[in-house]
């Protein structure tokens, strides 16, 4: 499709792909709780197993030392479900919106879905294509309020660096300083789910309210600027659209 050509998102096509994309995005929120719930459980059991020394240990800790094991085994796992579940919501955003906006991300679709993983990458990119994503398909009176996206990358970054900490002070922390960790890096990470569903959810509504705008738009050649400040936004109209005369 040609990008200067606008058409309405009507087709068989189009909303297979919108039903997709919200399958997708009821499939990825499921697996971000499910992955919390599993941390919580693995830093619990992790928590009960550190509270004494190995030598005083109790029959309840070491069964929470052998949950600890198994816990960590099944996070890996659905932590594993999740990013691939994650990376075809936001696969199928990122198509929607060439194939059904006439919307072109500066972030290349690679780094929308995979940036995620590179190293350093992981810092920005993600993050930028999600803010593109929100400008490109909010209505206009939200265009600009993208707080959610802001608390939610926040506390993506806050948490991975609670991780990496833990790591280097594992071994100092044992009974009431490991349960006050493990309570805050249990908090941020499921901050940073309740946020990361929010986002799922205003993005996929998003563009299913503007596709729904659009099947009724009439149709009309767009100058080229996309997103909510865009002419060819249906929301920013209050009368006939301009036809470039």
């Amino acid at each position: 499709m040609n990008e200067y050509d606008y058409q309405p998102p009507n087709s068989n096509a189009h909303l297979f792909a919108l039903n997709d994309l919200e399958g997708r995005a009821t499939m990825a929120t499921v697996m971000v709780w499910i992955t919390t719930a599993v941390y919580s459980a693995l830093s619990a059991a992790a928590v009960v197993a550190s509270w004494s020394p190995d030598t005083d240990a109790t029959a309840l800790e070491m069964v929470a030392a052998m949950a600890t094991v198994i816990l960590v085994f099944a996070f890996f796992a659905v932590f594993i479900a999740a990013g691939v579940t994650w990376a075809r919501w936001v696969s199928r955003l990122y198509d929607n919106l060439n194939e059904i906006f006439g919307e072109f991300p500066e972030t290349s679709r690679t780094m929308a879905v995979w940036g995620y993983i590179i190293p350093l990458v992981n810092l920005y990119a993600p993050y930028q294509f999600m803010k593109e994503a929100w400008v490109m398909t909010a209505p206009r009176e939200r265009a600009s309020d993208m707080i959610d996206i802001k608390i939610w990358w926040g506390l993506w970054i806050g948490s991975a660096f609670l991780s990496q900490l833990e790591q280097r002070v594992f071994d100092e922390l044992v009974g009431v300083s490991y349960l006050v960790f493990s309570l805050i890096d249990v908090g941020l990470f499921a901050a940073g789910a309740l946020f990361a569903a929010r986002v799922v959810k205003a993005l996929t509504r998003f563009q299913v309210e503007l596709a729904a705008e659009r099947e009724h738009a009439p149709s009309y050649p767009s100058p080229g600027n996309h997103g909510p400040n865009a002419s060819n936004h249906p929301s920013n109209h209050s009368g006939p659209p301009h036809m470039g005369w």
